[in-house]
């Protein structure tokens, strides 16, 4: 049985990846099938990390999950979600289809 996963990287625009906003990502954009759970690895080297989502651009963005210390976690998904880091900080998603 095949493992076929989706990491997707929060960019930052910047890519200093220093007390930013990432672009925003789209977790289940062409998937064949909504998925509610993705994982979550943060590398947190000084600051905060929150993870917000929503679920389209007309909706606010709602705290999914803040971190002050690197981890990894489950994280139910947004259609579209976004970091902002306030200190030095990289976010990964890693979707299992």
């Amino acid at each position: 049985m095949a493992n076929n996963k989706i990491v997707t990287k929060f960019k930052d625009p910047a890519e200093a990846y220093l007390s930013y906003t990432s672009e925003i990502v789209y977790p289940n954009e062409g998937a064949a099938g909504f998925h509610l759970n993705a994982l979550i690895q943060v590398e947190l080297d000084s600051g905060s990390v929150t993870i917000q989502g929503r679920v389209n651009d007309d909706a606010p963005w709602v705290t999914l999950k803040a971190y002050t210390a690197g981890g990894m976690d489950y994280l139910h998904v947004a259609p579209e979600m976004q970091v902002i880091s306030n200190g030095q900080a990289k976010v990964w998603l890693a979707e299992t289809r």
